[in-house]
């Protein structure tokens, strides 16, 4: 999908996300659909905007937990330290 290249800088990420919702909009039956939901995630999270990619990955966890984009959404969150439940980031206690 074309999106993916969108995404690739902040500034084009909201152009990525219409994108994506057109393309989810048109074809809700594609094969596709998990990794536009994955891709929007990733829009989200680069838009420092926690509660909308939560939302992508809960959808995704919700139909398949094992699924590769799920598994991906969760070392996104080992990485930053991000709690999958709150999408706030997790301190290290001193």
């Amino acid at each position: 999908m074309y999106a993916n290249y969108l995404s690739a800088s902040t500034e084009t990420a909201e152009a990525a996300l219409s994108a994506y919702k057109e393309f989810l909009k048109k074809y809700p039956e594609d094969e596709n659909i998990d990794a536009a939901t994955f891709s929007m995630g990733m829009c989200y999270f680069q838009l420092k905007e926690p509660n909308k990619m939560l939302g992508c990955y809960h959808k995704l966890k919700s139909k398949d937990p094992n699924m590769l984009q799920v598994k991906e959404f969760e070392r996104l969150f080992n990485l930053f330290k991000i709690n999958p439940q709150t999408g706030k980031v997790k301190r290290n206690k001193p």
